[in-house]
This record gives C-alpha cells, structure tokens and sequence, in this order.
C-alpha cells in the first residue's frame, strides 16, 4: 500500500501509516472519535510492563519508543492494541486457518531470526516481560535450532506446529531437521502430525489482529 523501510525511525514509519489511515477514514465518512479498537503489529516483541518495544538490531531505533503512547495521542477514545507479528499470526491461524478447532499452537515464523506465536489454551502467551517466543538466530547449524524448536515444542505441547510466516519459509534442511527432531520425541506419531502449513499467508497477521482488537473492545464494554 505505502513503501516503509525498517530503516526509517519510527516517527516518519507512525507518520505515513497515520495518514493513510485518517484518509481512508475520511473517504469512508468515518470521525476518528467513532473508531472504537485500532491494532498493529511488529516484528520486535513487546515490552509488557512498559507497552514499549524490545530493542532489537533488526529495527534500529525502535527499541524503548513509546508505541503505545503515540497511537494513544492519534486515538484517544480507542482501544490500542500492539502485539508481535508472531503472535499475530498464530492467533490468526487458530481462529481462521490451518489451527481451526485446536486450542494450543505454536508458530513458527521464519525471518532474520526465528520467532515463535504461542497461544496457549486459546489465549496468546507473551511470558513475563514479553520476549516469550524469541527463540534463535537463523545463523547456525540447523540441526541445533531444530533441537531448541524441538524443545520448545515439546515443553508447550500444543495441538498444531505452525511453519512459515507471511513472505519466508522455513529453509528446507531446518524443516527436515525439525522433523526428525520431532520424530524422536515421546508420541513421535502425535508430534509429527502437529506440523502443518500456514493456511492465511500474509493475511494471518491481520485476522488475528482483528480478532485481538476486537476481543480488547468486548471486553472493555462488558466492564
């Protein structure tokens, strides 16, 4: 819709999102006053005691700004959600896609690093502080990361594995390796069955965005 570059500091990215959402709502005659939930998605993993990001060298800049303020400040009368792209996505395929009818999933997203959605009964697992997931560089031998993702697996022992992400996959050997790891598990016939495939691509970020939102604003009126 818009260039942005995880090189540009987050005001000018904020700045460009911001316009093309006031315009879209202007086009569709809405007052920002009458949007009820707003939601976004990044890459780094939230802060939870500070609902800032968690620096990290993938985004430069982005660590400790204040995400949640700056949305706050654009809409006041709106519910602000910010959640990791990751986690995201796993929401989004246990509401939509390959994970329909599971209640614990995983999901493995691959990128300069690999990061893992977990949800766990339902309801998404961020950890303490908000790194939970933050499992390794893809810089490595692949059959070591499979054996952390193995671990990983075998200690949250959700329903569905989920592989991929909106515009990586997984790289072969790891993939394979991860199998293998998997098969020698206890239930290695349950655990390899666990794996699939995203279903939504690169719309499981923004489904279960819109499902995250929306369960934020419930909940808020049901107060």
């Amino acid at each position: 819709m818009f260039p942005l570059s995880p090189s540009q500091p987050p005001q000018i990215v904020l700045s460009t999102m911001s316009s093309f959402i006031f315009g879209r709502l202007e086009q569709l005659n809405i007052p920002p006053a009458r949007v009820c939930g707003v939601g976004i998605t990044t890459p780094l993993a939230v802060d939870r005691s500070s609902a800032t990001l968690i620096d990290s060298p993938a985004l430069p800049g982005w660590g400790g700004y204040q995400l949640d303020s700056h949305l706050r400040e654009l809409f006041p009368y709106s519910t602000i959600s910010i959640e990791k792209d990751a986690n995201a996505m796993a929401l989004g395929e246990l509401r939509r896609g390959a994970a329909g009818g599971a209640s614990s999933l995983v999901y493995l997203k691959f990128g300069a690093a690999i990061s893992a959605g977990l949800v766990v009964n339902g309801t998404i697992y961020r950890g303490a502080s908000g790194r939970a997931g933050e499992v390794t560089s893809l810089n490595g031998d692949p059959s070591q990361q499979a054996a952390r993702l193995a671990e990983l697996i075998a200690f949250i022992d959700p329903d569905v594995v989920v592989l991929g992400a909106d515009v990586y996959a997984p790289p072969a050997e790891l993939a394979a390796a991860l199998n293998q790891h998997l098969m020698n598990l206890p239930g290695a016939d349950i655990a390899s069955r666990r794996l699939k495939r995203p279903a939504l691509g690169a719309e499981a970020a923004m489904v279960g965005m819109v499902a995250r939102v929306a369960e934020s604003v419930f909940m808020l009126n049901a107060r």
